[in-house]
């Protein structure tokens, strides 16, 4: 652990010494650097790496520029923004050239990029130690409370549905970092470590909106059909896999207000996608879904079921829904 901490370095060592300050919009090279974090996520891309590479990344130093190119801070983007607008006479093309926030960041962006290599880091538990230490959360945190914010006068709807995907995957490293330590799926731990302490300071940085749940719901149902989103704020059908969507739903369900929101806004959509997870590992032997996500899926219904049945929790039964099969089933699984 002490080698560890002597090879990564300190993502604040960037920031506070003195050097220019990094500015995403004045890169030489945009283009390399863009196809450079490419071939990054690629390597990290879960369940096809080894962990060693992740922690390999992040010894490199690599993690903070990936941090540096997500850096909004609304308060002095606001000002600068004022103050530049007011000298050259309201001209709107440059606001849109020195804003950096998710409102801006197209798909294959180098904002875009990072925030998947981040993804990618944050779902290996030998990894989020690093990236905790490195304040990751601090930097994801920022860009995730955007999701809270109104559309600006000079923000159209497409530029919000590509603000709301990234937001979303905000929430999900969020998610990772701090809803998979010591209380996954249990009850939180009275600690006072270090550690405990950090993913006390930021559970309210887990809660999501309603319009999250219903994305990321969607999310869900999109990956386990192995089909895409088009259009602005959309992906491809393998930018994402249901191992990973999975596995931040039953993080998020760890805080009992996310239980109430996702169970209010889609809750029997979702349970039904939770036990078509289930059905597809114990009774399909789908390649798609392991062990691990077929028991993420079957943790995350036993915990919507803790908000109680003050309506319904799955679809009828005279529908053909096989409850009873598909529990069946996975119960004999020796992966169960």
């Amino acid at each position: 652990a002490d080698a560890n901490k002597t090879n990564v370095q300190d993502s604040s060592d960037l920031i506070d010494d003195g050097r220019e300050e990094f500015n995403i919009m004045d890169i030489e090279y945009p283009e390399t650097a863009k196809w450079t974090l490419c071939g990054i996520k690629n390597l990290t891309r879960p369940p096809y790496h080894d962990s060693n590479v992740a922690v390999s990344f992040l010894k490199c130093g690599i993690l903070p520029i990936v941090l540096e190119t997500l850096k909004v801070n609304r308060t002095q983007t606001q000002q600068v923004l004022n103050t530049t607008l007011s000298s050259i006479g309201q001209n709107s093309e440059f606001s849109e050239f020195i804003r950096n926030d998710p409102y801006t960041w197209d798909a294959n962006s180098i904002q875009d990029t990072s925030l998947y290599i981040l993804i990618n880091l944050a779902m290996t538990p030998s990894a989020q130690p690093l990236l905790r230490e490195q304040k990751t959360g601090k930097v994801v945190s920022l860009v995730a409370r955007y999701s809270s914010s109104p559309i600006s006068q000079s923000c159209n709807r497409e530029e919000e549905k590509q603000k709301d995907l990234q937001c979303l995957k905000a929430r999900m490293v969020l998610a990772y970092l701090y809803g998979s330590e010591g209380h996954f799926g249990q009850t939180k731990d009275s600690s006072t470590s270090h550690a405990q302490k950090e993913v006390n300071d930021f559970e309210s940085e887990l809660l999501i909106k309603g319009s999250e749940a219903v994305l990321l719901v969607e999310l869900l149902a999109n990956t386990l059909r192995c089909r895409g989103k088009p259009g602005t704020g959309g992906y491809n059908a393998t930018t994402f896999n249901p191992k990973m969507v999975l596995f931040a739903l039953r993080c998020l369900l760890t805080n009992k207000i996310n239980v109430k929101t996702l169970y209010i806004t889609c809750g029997v959509k979702l349970n039904a996608l939770l036990f078509k997870t289930i059905t597809f590992h114990s009774m399909q032997d789908s390649t798609k879904i392991d062990a691990d996500a077929a028991e993420d899926a079957c943790f995350s219904l036993y915990l919507l079921s803790n908000h109680g049945f003050m309506s319904p929790f799955l679809p009828p039964p005279n529908n053909g829904f096989p409850l009873y099969q598909v529990l069946h089933s996975y119960l004999q699984k020796s992966s169960c």
